[in-house]
């Protein structure tokens, strides 16, 4: 009986370190769908219009690829105090979830060009060689920083972040090259 009982044990000690072995293993193979969620982020000087992730559907769009993508930010889906519109810009990025991770698997980063900003239907002037692009908070999301109060656009700023207003709409456009999956 006590060598039935011993085996057993062994057994069930054997079962449970090849299950936690299998559930605390490390993984590095990611499945890609080849489809990624591009929002845009924004916040203005009062910190009570903007938005900040890709749950509002209204300011997304799916990247799958080298292309050109559209993202379009509509105040009235977004004014937090009631008010429409913003008055200044504190954060303005794009960011593409999971991208960096997922269609640079070399670690490499991949292009952006031909972007474009355009508030109400009129186009915003941008100096797009400031921009900052990257996985830039290291958590494989590839972002396109056009302004950020806390990021490296702060002091040298592809847009006049003071004077950046808008009533309605906020669009960018931008142009994505040299993604590997």
């Amino acid at each position: 009986m006590k060598k039935a009982l011993k085996k057993a044990f062994s057994a069930v000690l054997a079962a449970a370190l090849v299950f936690s072995g299998l559930i605390l293993a490390p993984t590095t193979v990611k499945a890609d769908t080849g489809e990624y969620t591009a929002f845009l982020m924004f916040t203005d000087y009062d910190w009570a219009f903007g938005n900040w992730d890709e749950t509002l559907e209204s300011a997304t769009t799916t990247v799958s690829g080298d292309g050109t993508y559209t993202v379009t930010l509509n105040a009235a889906d977004v004014g937090g105090d009631g008010s429409t519109g913003a008055n200044g810009a504190q954060v303005f990025c794009v960011d593409i979830v999971g991208a960096q991770e997922g269609m640079s698997a070399d670690g490499t980063t991949f292009a952006v060009t031909d972007l474009s900003i355009t508030v109400d239907g009129e186009a915003v002037d941008v100096d797009a060689s400031k921009l900052v692009t990257g996985d830039i908070e290291e958590n494989g999301n590839y972002r396109i920083e056009i302004y950020n109060v806390y990021g490296d656009t702060a002091s040298d700023s592809p847009i006049d972040s003071e004077g950046f207003t808008f009533a309605d709409t906020l669009s960018v456009t931008f142009t994505l090259s040299g993604i590997t999956y």
